[in-house]
């Protein structure tokens, strides 16, 4: 029995095919996004439980998150399970299959006593309670320092800072015990500074100021820090900053080396109290595979890893699993021998402060241009139709570029799946007549615009069936809350998922938690402002008012006064009187009555469900009654819980979807509307003192005279790089529609906004091409553009065919002119540069011969040649590969061929169709790139347009496109003169050399 083959091959299956079935190779695939890496990984696995089941238990299969690791293992067993018989299952239950981290502690379980490490470690999610313990039970947190260095360096530094970094500070990098030596200060360069008439009173004012700060130092005051002078014009400032500079420097010095070794210290608190934080996992597991005798037991298992989303893999964590997988303590020197797959996609690396994107591509290339591995690429992507995947093609090659951007990666073509629809991008302009005062106003506006837009497409304009297949994506979390009100205010129900989904960010929680802390703590100003403010809805006007007029803010006593700050306090203080002396649950479910809790909750725009978080909160009340639990304590437990991760919010049914672009990653919706794309993202400004990035080192930096230009551009152009990566996970999310608002008219400064980044402002490279998209959003019939399917019912139809008929149509059959296309005596060559990814030979190359081909059809060959080259160089912005058009545009217009076609004696006509009899049984169809009549000698110029690639000089590319082309071309003029009676020439245009070539 034969097999039967699926008619629609994709144009990367020989790459998905071998990555599955080639089990005893490496290979390291780069899988763009919607290309269906998940499927070819169980594929891959599957393959193995088939071709040699006994490798499933060495299976070491990777992912970011446990619900990936957790669908992935299902998808690969149910396959199995298809497919296999006998005890495979039993195998393959053996293999592994989660994250990182969870892989990790699974080695420091097993391994880690044979360091001391305890065998049983829980993992701490939230530190906070145990930091403090750990603190409070160390009564010089720096005895290790030296003395001599120890009693400078408490001068200088404040402890309580290099606390707050030392909890979370990593252990991984080894500063050791070289303390530098304490810089010699000239402080007479200050002192002795001459200053001039103008800013004389300034520097004596800094002189006074730095000898009370030097007779403090003299008298070894502990805390004395550095001081900071801004004034006295520029050559003082400059003198200033110079002399604290090596001071400076030698506090941030010890700092790092300090930072080190309480983290170490702290870790090794944490060990023993039976718990670890996720660092602790990688660098646990790394101290026990840099054991020898560890390491070789490690790799006896031979195990068989598949690393996926290995763009998000730090090199801490690539160094463990290269380890494991056999490979030396140089990371490469393995045989290729399938024990060793990682899949990625760097376009889609957006988490820059976890991941380390340049140690991914390295080991990538290193492994693949050694030998050992195979580099892969997938392109067909499942998940965008047509026109947002050339959208993307068109667009990401100026942004994810390294030649623009240094350290950028580059961009990998897409390719639509061959059954995909046209689908749509669209832009939709957004203007207004007067300026907005501040940006929140202006998205304001632009949210009611964009709700109007929704509510008047409705469901069938944006051909859906749920509102949930719409998704509105922002690169900040604030920025989607205008949106979820003017939803609401159109009747659109809404969701909005944050970031992180931390129980901070829910409003139920957030809000339950300050009033039990108001109730604990009635005289807490700061966290009254804020119920006032949110809960109640006062403003801060209001507020300030009412402070300024010398009250404070209480619930205490009453407040005097008739105004709605007083009412609310007082309502509040009732309440707090009247909770007074109940039982915990009591008191809370007291305090969510009275306040009408539930009520405010669920009328937020965007938030569902509110009233389940109340509920729960009141059972957790409960549960911490039982447990005796004063109000107090249970309030510090509700903050300590703030910064954690309330885990996954699933969609409901008819709502649009609300997310930020990072937490987009890994999700797709038929609709997605990127709103914001104008507006300037800011940076919240960095507080000191804090740790930077530096050469690949964390460094300990006091202030911002530390940061140098290299620091400054560096943070710069790896925020921006990862923006842009950020642009490219956004406009890949959508399967049918991507809808950008034009908000330019909206926002004063555009300035390192989504619009910057995409290079659509204003003289930047892809305006043309921004300008040029469509403004309207068409039915979904207006753009479909699949073949009807034949239906069963049809089919069915078909009626019983009797023999005589079927000899009598056989007969018949033979009397058909045979029909010949002169394309297909075409021998093509490539349509793609040397040099260039020959990824894009199945894409980009022939999108580049399709679009010179329509430009040259709709060209009005009539006008003169200037009005000639305004045309062709309108079309450049849609180019798919714009720098080469344009030089082949201007190529052809200093050819001689547009002369040849000056005056008024040439009727030109493009894309000529024609069916030719030639005799009894032959018919000749096909159609004519270029054709013009000279009506004065009654001749015909035949021309043929080539995009290809020709090596060489024009004498060998005439020869080589004569060889190829000229058969096709020959039965053309033959067709013309059978049917014209007229003589006529032929001729090849290459694009690539500028050459009109006779046949």
């Amino acid at each position: 029995m034969g097999t039967t083959k699926n008619p629609v091959q994709l144009a990367d299956q020989p790459a998905r095919d071998e990555f599955c079935n080639s089990i005893d190779r490496n290979f390291s695939v780069i899988a763009p996004a919607g290309v269906g890496k998940t499927t070819s990984i169980v594929n891959r696995i599957v393959a193995i439980a088939l071709k040699d089941a006994v490798r499933l238990p060495r299976l070491v299969v990777v992912t970011y998150t446990k619900k990936a690791a957790d669908e992935m293992q299902l998808r690969a067993r149910q396959e199995i399970v298809k497919k296999a018989s006998g005890n495979i299952i039993s195998h393959f239950n053996q293999a592994f299959f989660g994250t990182i981290h969870s892989y990790c502690l699974y080695l420091i379980n097993k391994y880690g006593s044979y360091l001391g490490i305890p065998g049983k470690l829980d993992l701490l999610e939230d530190d906070e309670e145990l930091w403090l313990s750990y603190i409070r039970q160390k009564d010089r947190i720096v005895d290790f320092l030296p003395d001599d260095v120890k009693s400078l360096f408490l001068r200088f530094a404040s402890l309580s800072h290099l606390l707050k970094y030392a909890k979370s500070y990593s252990c991984a990098s080894r500063k050791g015990d070289n303390y530098p030596a304490f810089p010699q200060i000239n402080f007479n360069e200050l002192l002795n500074f001459e200053p001039t008439a103008r800013n004389k009173a300034k520097v004596e004012e800094g002189k006074r100021l730095l000898e009370e700060w030097l007779r403090d130092y003299e008298q070894h005051i502990t805390g004395l820090g550095m001081p900071d002078y801004d004034y006295g014009g520029k050559d003082f400032q400059e003198a200033w900053k110079a002399v604290f500079s090596p001071l400076k420097q030698w506090v941030s010095e010890v700092g790092s080396i300090v930072l080190q070794k309480i983290a170490e210290d702290y870790q090794r608190f944490r060990l023993r109290k039976g718990v670890l934080k996720y660092d602790d996992m990688i660098q646990l597991a790394t101290r026990i595979l840099a054991d020898d005798n560890l390491l070789a037991k490690v790799q006896a298992a031979e195990s068989i890893v598949i690393l996926d989303e290995a763009q998000d893999t730090d090199a801490a964590q690539f160094d463990i699993f290269l380890k494991i997988a056999g490979f030396d303590r140089g990371g490469i020197a393995a045989e290729d021998n399938g024990r060793f797959c990682m899949v990625g996609d760097p376009q889609q690396s957006i988490y820059s402060s976890r991941a380390d994107l340049p140690t991914y591509i390295r080991i990538h290339n290193q492994m693949t241009t050694s030998g050992v591995s195979t580099a892969l690429k997938f392109s067909v992507t499942m998940r965008c139709d047509r026109q947002i995947v050339s959208h993307a093609n068109r667009i990401f090659p100026n942004i994810l570029n390294s030649s623009i951007r240094a350290g950028q990666i580059e961009f990998s073509v897409l390719e639509p799946r061959p059954w995909a629809g046209a689908g749509q991008v669209i832009k939709i302009p957004l203007s207004v007549e007067n300026e907005f005062e501040k940006d929140d106003h202006a998205i304001e506006w632009e949210a009611k615009e964009v709700a109007q837009l929704l509510s008047k497409e409705g469901k069938i304009g944006l051909g859906i069936d749920d509102w949930k297949f719409v998704s509105i994506l922002s690169p900040r979390n604030r920025w989607l809350i205008p949106f979820a009100k003017a939803l609401q205010e159109q009747g659109l129900k809404c969701q909005i998922h944050s970031k992180n989904d931390i129980l901070g960010d829910n409003p139920a929680y957030a809000w339950f938690t300050a009033l039990m802390l108001i109730a604990d703590k009635p005289d807490d100003s700061f966290e009254l402002a804020g119920v006032l403010r949110e809960i109640y809805g006062i403003s801060d006007h209001d507020i300030a008012t009412y402070v300024c007029s010398g009250c404070s803010l209480q619930i205490t006593d009453k407040s005097e006064g008739e105004g709605p700050v007083e009412a609310i306090l007082n309502d509040l203080n009732n309440i707090s009187g009247a909770a007074r002396g109940l039982s915990l649950r009591a008191l809370a479910e007291y305090w969510v009555n009275k306040t009408d809790l539930r009520a405010r909750v669920n009328c937020l725009p965007g938030y569902v469900l509110q009233e389940n978080m109340v509920n729960d909160l009141l059972l957790n009340a409960s549960a911490a009654e039982e447990q005796g639990l004063s109000l107090h304590d249970w309030v510090e437990i509700l903050k300590r819980k703030y910064n954690q991760v309330s885990g996954e919010v699933v969609p409901l049914p008819d709502h649009i979807q609300l997310y930020s672009c990072h937490k987009a990653k890994g999700l797709e919706w038929k609709v997605v509307v990127l709103p914001c794309l104008f507006r300037a993202i800011r940076e919240p400004r960095p507080e000191y003192p804090r740790i930077i990035e530096r050469r690949g080192d964390a460094v300990f930096v006091l202030d911002n005279s530390q940061i140098t230009e290299e620091d400054k551009d560096f943070e710069k152009n790896k925020k921006h790089a990862e923006y842009e990566r950020l642009l490219y996970v956004a406009m890949t999310r959508p399967r049918e529609k991507l809808i950008l608002i034009d908000d330019e008219n909206l926002f004063k400064k555009s300035d390192n906004s989504f619009a910057d980044l995409l290079a659509i402002l204003p003289e930047k490279g892809n305006r043309e091409y921004w300008e040029s998209l469509p403004e309207t959003v068409l039915p979904e019939d207006d753009v479909d553009d699949k073949a009807p399917s034949v239906t069963e019912d049809w089919i069915r139809k078909i009626a019983t065919i009797d023999s005589a008929t079927f000899a009598r149509g056989k007969r018949n059959a033979k009397a058909y002119f045979s029909r010949y296309t002169p394309s297909g005596l075409a021998s093509h060559g490539r349509d793609f540069y040397q040099g260039e990814d020959e990824g894009l030979i199945t894409h980009v190359g022939i999108d580049y011969g399709n679009w010179w081909h329509e430009m040259m059809e709709h060209a009005p060959w009539s006008l003169s040649k200037s009005e000639l080259a305004d045309c062709f160089k309108s079309k450049l912005p849609l180019c798919p590969l714009p720098e080469r058009g344009a030089i082949e545009v201007d190529t052809l217009l200093a050819s001689g061929f547009l002369d040849l076609l000056s005056g008024r004696t040439w009727l030109a006509v493009t894309e000529v169709p024609f069916l030719w009899k030639k005799d009894d049984k032959t018919a000749i169809e096909g159609i004519i790139d270029f054709l013009a009549f000279n009506k004065k000698e009654a001749q015909w110029l035949l021309l043929d347009w080539k995009t290809d690639f020709i090596e060489g000089d024009s004498a060998t590319a005439a020869d080589i496109l004569k060889q190829r082309y000229a058969p096709q071309i020959n039965l053309y003029a033959e067709a013309l003169g059978g049917i014209y009676q007229i003589p006529g020439k032929c001729f090849i245009y290459s694009t690539h050399k500028g050459e009109l070539i006779p046949l």
